[in-house]
């Protein structure tokens, strides 16, 4: 095995721009698959060359529809068509408005009115919304599956490429609605420059030899850039989950050697391989296998693919990485599925950084940290907070310059989370700063930390600390799966607990008990 520790970066060919890109691959890689996707029961191929030539036959019959440097939103789950729209719109000197499939009719309507978007286009199952908003709209609003009938009847015109090369990196090219936690969502605008610089920094780090499954959504920055375009950049196949009831059939078909995914989902795997094993009587059987893979791998002795083959092939038998943001991921996740052969490494981003700064590598990660911070990417701690410089930091927040000017300090990216950089290089976050508890003593407290504390525990499902009253507070949405008889007296006993570990001023001392669960952005954080 070789140990964890620090090497060279990984080279890979870069690109100044979308454009650039995908006409390489298309050169370089002509018939392979670049993407992969389950129509009904048919599993359908696309190859780079294929994706290059939809894009030229689309872009160019959008552009018919609008004038370079038009707004054009994409409405829909993920799809071959939604990725063919987003690349025609950018490389052809538009912009880009990905919109939050979760949203209602009138959520739909204010983005596409806040981003001037002159065009939408949807997938089928949003033809009732497309028909709504269209009678009281200007909006022009095309269906993707006119774009495909499009790609089918016209051939690629190869005389696009010398037009659309003249377009400008440094522009707009692609306005990302932020799904904050608190707030009205803010536009993020990101240039060409910003999203190809993020995606060659990220492929330094991390290295792909196998097929991935894409099931984030498209139009977040993370499910787009880094979980769809980077590994299009490895020229590796990418499979497209449509809709996360079929993720399960679906890494049976791809076979993933990686996948990017938010904490949500390492915490269902992690949950449903427990849950197996308790119903086939096989829960000893896995314990033990664990505590033997883990005595072995510390004498550098791996046979975790033999020990738990009958996981591994739940995953489709080749898932050896999950990377992993959004959210913090508590560290048990990371060393239990260690144990049965899959790495799990956490990342840290956000969309305005396009969105990756740092990330765990292959063969060198640190348990706790968010990874590596990118070469290309400078990172500096200024009074707690995260701040970033870099091609990969955005132009500003879309017709907000109160918000652009608030975000920077000078030309530093002000994130708003709160860590610290060990000797080593590695970047640890630690919460974020406005939710930090300021206490009238003048101690501050960081909520997160006490929730990762109280997460350990089977019986805490969802949690939130906050101060009410000066009175530091754990609300608690509780695992109504786990055996209880005394819920409040079993919470508080684990409040007691995690109160000894830490500093007076840093305890719980007011428990809340809740019968739901937290309201939650799209990206399944809670709302604070």
């Amino acid at each position: 095995m070789v140990k964890n520790r620090d090497y060279p970066l990984y080279e890979r060919e870069e690109y100044e721009s979308f454009n650039q890109m995908v006409c390489r691959k298309a050169q370089k890689c002509g018939d392979e698959l670049a993407f992969q996707y389950m129509r009904g029961k048919t599993i359908h191929n696309v190859t780079y060359q294929q994706y290059f030539n939809d894009i030229l036959i689309t872009g160019k019959y959008l552009s018919a529809y609008c004038s370079e440097g038009s707004h054009i939103a994409i409405l829909g789950q993920n799809s071959y068509q939604w990725l063919v729209a987003f690349m025609a719109i950018v490389t052809s000197g538009n912009v880009a408005v990905p919109l939050d499939k979760e949203l209602d009719a009138a959520g739909i309507q204010d983005l596409l009115l806040r981003s001037h978007s002159t065009i939408c286009v949807y997938s089928d199952s949003y033809s009732d919304i497309a028909q709504e908003l269209a009678e009281h709209s200007t909006v022009k609003f095309l269906s993707m599956r006119s774009l495909e009938q499009v790609q089918k009847s016209m051939n690629a015109d190869f005389t696009m490429l010398k037009k659309w090369s003249g377009v400008s990196t440094s522009d707009l090219a692609a306005l990302f609605f932020t799904s904050g936690t608190s707030g009205k969502s803010k536009g993020v605008m990101l240039s060409q420059e910003n999203m190809i610089a993020d995606i060659n920094f990220a492929c330094k780090n991390f290295f792909l030899s196998g097929d991935t499954l894409a099931v984030l959504p498209f139009y977040h920055a993370f499910g787009l850039l880094t979980s769809v375009f980077a590994p299009f950049n490895y020229e590796h196949t990418v499979f497209i989950n449509s809709n996360l009831k079929n993720v399960k059939r679906d890494m049976l078909q791809a076979r993933p050697q990686m996948m990017m995914l938010v904490p949500l989902f390492v915490e269902t795997f992690y949950k449903t391989i427990w849950q197996t094993a308790k119903k086939q009587g096989a829960e000893r059987k896995l314990r033990l296998g664990i505590t033997i893979s883990n005595f072995l791998l510390r004498l550098g002795i791996d046979i975790r693919k033999m020990l738990f083959r009958s996981v591994l092939s739940a995953f489709g038998g080749k898932l050896e990485y999950i990377i992993c943001g959004g959210a913090p991921l508590q560290e048990k996740y990371v060393q239990e599925f260690r144990s049965m052969g899959i790495e799990v490494l956490n990342g840290y981003g956000i969309t305005e950084c396009s969105p990756v700064v740092a990330t765990n590598r292959n063969l060198y990660h640190r348990d706790g940290s968010v990874g590596q911070i990118l070469k290309g990417c400078r990172v500096r701690i200024q009074n707690g907070e995260i701040q970033v410089q870099g091609k990969n930091v955005m132009l500003g927040y879309y017709q907000d310059e109160a918000a652009t000017q608030d975000a920077f300090e000078g030309n530093w990216f002000r994130t708003g989370d709160l860590g610290h950089i060990d000797a080593d290089g590695f970047l640890f976050v630690t919460g974020r700063a406005k939710n930090l508890i300021i206490l009238s003593n003048g101690e501050n407290v960081s909520p997160e930390e006490l929730e990762n504390l109280l997460l350990d525990y089977e019986l805490v499902k969802e949690v939130l600390v906050y101060a009410e009253n000066e009175a530091i507070t754990a609300e608690i949405f509780p695992n109504l799966e786990a055996p209880s008889e005394d819920m409040q007296k079993q919470l508080q006993d684990i409040i007691d607990v995690c109160n000894q570990k830490l500093p007076a001023y840093k305890r719980v001392q007011q428990l809340k008990i809740r019968q739901s669960e937290f309201p939650k952005t799209t990206t399944q954080k809670i709302k604070r």
